[in-house]
């Protein structure tokens, strides 16, 4: 009795704390330095990623 009460409450509670994804600007990480082939690809696709998704994609260059 107990146990399916608390499943109850899990199910309930979590449907009330979700947000629509992404709440957040949408990161792409490419490991590849500015202007190199990857980066150049993301960049070109990024707007259309943006027109699909209806949230800004922005792309970003983290080497190392």
């Amino acid at each position: 009795m107990f146990r399916s009460f608390f499943l109850v409450l899990v199910f309930i509670s979590s449907s009330a704390f979700a947000q629509g994804y992404p709440s957040k600007p949408v990161r792409i990480i490419t490991p590849a330095p500015p202007g190199s082939a990857p980066d150049f690809l993301l960049r070109i696709m990024s707007p259309k990623f943006t027109e699909l998704w209806g949230h800004p994609v922005i792309v970003d260059n983290i080497v190392g």
